[in-house]
């Protein structure tokens, strides 16, 4: 029996919220050359049929947030739904093959019925009858028997062999690449040997008559169970977590004695699947080292299930992520203040310290309260879920986990994280601009009335004569005192435009051939007279020509004095100021300024470029200045393609290198409408 089609692929939507159920649906539709998509519960399906055209939709009956009756309720009031004949053909898929299942998927407007587990053969011959014009089957004789005739009938296949689950213990070798061709071993020995450990420890908290303990083992090998295929073992632990209790312990310990027994015929299951897969049952194999990736988002796993970590770690190393694990809540939370991990995956139940409180003390620390945390639980009831967020995480996945989606579930959260941390970095670089703004403007208040004042008042003593007309001598200094405090005016207000130029992109550069030790002379010979005036020695200890390079001569002298008149600012009298340079191999140049000054703080240095930002307060400072000398000269050099870089020790002295490039044009480091070429 072969399909044929007709015009383009026909394309399946499953929703479905087993893993195992999506991966072997995907599968079959892939082998019967179909485009499938998958949606883990009723509202993705909705979703997705709102953004794409679909031909038919294959409709679990029990999901969670929105189950198949509602969805295909929900999908025939879309416009053009409202009949088979005019909209998309639903076919359900449940494991509950009852008449009052049919009648409801009949009422909803389902058009047909597949029971779980389904085979290849029944999803193809429901392509055949809902889409006859573009899927044909061409029948053998031997197909009749396992045809399917709608939500009038059914035929029920199996996949269960000795209380495994073949459909979902196949979808897990997936584990298996060339870089680990042993995940499947390792992952079915890790349960086996975490099994026979929480077995062991199921006996002694019965013989103990721990009901707590008994209801939390259970229920963690319930969870690794599920994810191996193991129905049967999967059910009784089940059962024996909803049954522990300290008037039920006979019941109890028959249902431990049933899961040993289970478990046994479990073991002996999958050593034939592992002789299958390798040829014997071999012990496990080391996981080979991931190669170190800086650039690996880091995963922290924590959670007390073995197998659980196991193929969450397949998955996620196979989407690209870097994976780091913890046993239990306390030591996760400590790997978490260590790793810094860019998420974490958090397993609610857990001994010493479960996952409500691990994340609650996520959330209070400092460095970690943003980083995304998806909870996963196999707890039974919504008040588990509502107690997840009451505690800070990010989201929550419930076990059996849907494998598949785990990394596309982990991917949409950090790429949230990543949108929110820009969001939030943009709001401190906004608030940051807000106080500096504030403070500028405080600063600037002060600044611009000291020389005016200086202005007005001498100019009102010349003016009014208050020294009649022999007081030539003190109207001359006082004329001077006017030109002085007018001129630091003029340079006040220069540093303002030129900053604003900077910022707004309209500050013009020429593009000239520069002699810098033309230009550093000229910067130490007009810092000279604040320097003798400060009894600091300033020393140029540049001995040799330095090569020429493309900039404007102006702006380069501009950047040497900023950093000169920095330094003879906070050099106390008797300090010096050596100036060097250092000529690299690698086509670039460094001249640095070199202080006996007062130092800075490591953790104040970024605050220097910073625009506006001054280390001290405009009312206490013991120098003047702006604040904005430093950040002009360090977007001078960035237009130059050079940088600046500082380096302090407090109550030491400074060194601040301009590093430019030798020999390159300036057009490359600046938008050509400021370039001037002369």
């Amino acid at each position: 029996m072969k399909p044929t089609h007709q015009n383009s692929k026909t394309r399946v939507l499953i929703a479905d919220d087993n893993e195992t159920n999506l991966e072997l649906a995907r599968r079959c539709f892939e082998r019967l050359d179909c485009e499938a998509d998958v949606a883990a519960d009723g509202l993705q399906a909705i979703h997705a049929m709102q953004n794409a055209p679909y031909d038919i939709v294959f409709m679990d009956c029990q999901m969670p947030n929105l189950d198949g009756f509602q969805t295909s309720k929900h999908i025939r009031e879309f416009p053009n739904q409202l009949k088979c004949k005019d909209g998309i053909p639903i076919v359900a898929l449940t494991a509950s093959a009852t008449e009052e299942v049919r009648e409801a998927c009949l009422t909803v407007g389902m058009n047909d019925f597949i029971t779980k587990p389904f085979t290849l053969d029944q999803l193809r011959n429901a392509l055949s009858r809902w889409l006859p014009e573009r899927f044909q089957v061409e029948r053998d004789n031997d197909d009749a028997a396992s045809d399917h005739t709608g939500l009038s009938g059914y035929v029920q296949e199996t996949s269960i062999v000795n209380g495994i689950d073949k459909h979902a213990l196949n979808s897990l070798r997936i584990l298996d690449t060339t870089n680990n061709p042993y995940g499947f071993v390792n992952l079915v020995s890790t349960f086996l040997d975490s099994s026979r450990t929480i077995l062991d420890r199921l006996r002694e908290a019965f013989d103990s008559a721990n009901v707590e303990s008994i209801a939390q083992l259970a229920h963690s090998l319930r969870s690794s169970s599920a994810n191996l295929g193991a129905v049967g073992l999967s059910k009784l632990c089940h059962e024996l977590e909803t049954t522990a209790g300290p008037n039920n312990l006979t019941e109890v310990g028959a249902l431990i004695g049933a899961i040993s027994d289970e478990f046994e015929k479990v073991c002996s299951t999958l050593a034939i699947e592992l002789t299958k897969s390798h040829g014997a049952a071999p012990n496990r194999v080391p996981r080979p080292a991931k190669p170190a990736d800086g650039d690996a988002e880091v995963i922290l796993l924590v959670d007390d299930d073995s197998t659980q970590r196991a193929i969450a770690r397949g998955y996620l190393e196979q989407a690209g992520f870097s994976v780091e694990e913890a046993t239990d809540g306390l030591l996760g939370l400590d790997l978490a203040r260590q790793l810094q991990p860019d998420l974490i995956l958090l397993d609610v139940v857990m001994p010493k310290l479960n996952g409500f409180e691990v994340c609650r003390q996520v959330r209070d620390d400092k460095n970690l309260t943003h980083t995304p945390v998806l909870m996963t639980t196999g707890l039974d009831n919504t008040g588990a879920l509502d107690r997840c967020f009451e505690v800070g995480a990010t989201d929550t996945l419930t076990k059996p986990t849907v494998w598949k989606l785990l990394q596309y579930r982990v991917k949409f959260l950090l790429r949230r994280h990543h949108a929110e941390q820009e969001l939030r970095d943009a709001k401190s670089r906004a608030e940051a601009a807000d106080t500096a703004k504030t403070h500028f403007l405080a600063n600037m208040s002060h600044e611009l009335r000291t020389p005016l004042n200086a202005i007005l008042g001498f100019s009102e003593v010349i003016k009014d004569q208050h020294f009649g007309s022999d007081g030539i001598t003190k109207y001359q200094e006082y004329a001077k005192n006017i030109h002085d405090s007018g001129g630091h005016l003029l340079g006040i207000i220069d540093d303002v435009l030129d900053m604003s130029r900077a910022a707004s992109g309209n500050l013009e550069l020429a593009d000239e051939a520069v002699d810098l030790n033309e230009a550093i002379g000229a910067a130490i010979m007009q810092i000279g007279p604040s320097a003798i005036k400060e009894n600091v020695s300033v020393s140029n200890d540049i001995h040799s020509p330095l090569p020429e390079i493309r900039g404007d001569l102006l702006r380069l002298v501009q950047i040497f004095l900023n950093l000169l008149s920095n330094a003879v600012k906070f050099t106390p009298g008797g300090g010096t100021i050596r100036v060097i340079a250092d000529h690299h191999e690698d086509g670039w140049i460094s001249i640095s300024v070199s202080d006996t000054g007062i130092g800075i703080a490591e953790d104040r240095i970024d605050d220097i470029f910073l625009p506006f930002k001054q280390l001290e307060g405009a009312f206490n400072k013991k120098h003047e200045g702006t604040g904005l000398g430093i950040p002009i000269a360090a977007e001078l050099a960035r237009l130059h393609g050079g940088r600046i870089d500082y380096k302090s020790v407090l109550g030491t002295g400074t060194t601040a290198t301009l590093t430019l490039p030798i020999g390159q044009k300036l057009s490359f480091a600046n938008d050509a409408s400021n370039v001037k070429t002369a």
